[in-house]
């Protein structure tokens, strides 16, 4: 079983595949697919009623054709989405960043991303002491 590794930061990973490619740099292009989970307290949850819980949905997916980024997405390692604005191609998370420093090309991992690595509190879907759970592929990574 994959063990779960807890930086300093407080982002938490675990290897699914292991890449067998580059590492990527800080200023390249990941191109990557992801499957996010937001779970309690979100716009995207679902309650279970019969079992008084909540229900961890998946919220985005690149995998999905409906959704508005379907196919691997580009993130270059560095460019922050800024606070309060739109996302712009290429715009990552401080989460994912550091995440995809230390994945290899092919690697696939599932992240448990804390809000001061994510969004903060200024992001509406999530309470400000909300984790972001998700699945990460990285594809190619080549400088911009």
């Amino acid at each position: 079983m994959p063990k779960e590794i807890i930086k300093t930061s407080g982002l938490k990973m675990m290897e699914i595949e292991k890449g067998t490619g580059s590492t990527p740099e800080v200023g390249q292009t990941v191109i990557a697919h992801y499957e996010i989970y937001f779970g309690e307290g979100t716009a995207t949850s679902n309650y279970d009623y019969d079992n008084g819980t909540y229900i961890d949905e998946l919220c985005d997916s690149t995998y999905d054709e409906s959704k508005p980024f379907f196919g691997p997405v580009d993130f270059v390692i560095g460019q922050e989405t800024p606070k309060d604005d739109l996302y712009k191609k290429g715009d990552s998370i401080k989460g994912l960043d550091e995440a995809f420093l230390s994945m290899k090309v092919g690697g696939k991992r599932k992240l448990i991303i804390p809000p001061e690595l994510a969004y903060g509190a200024e992001f509406l879907w999530v309470k400000n002491d909300k984790v972001i759970r998700l699945c990460c592929s990285v594809y190619k990574a080549s400088k911009c």
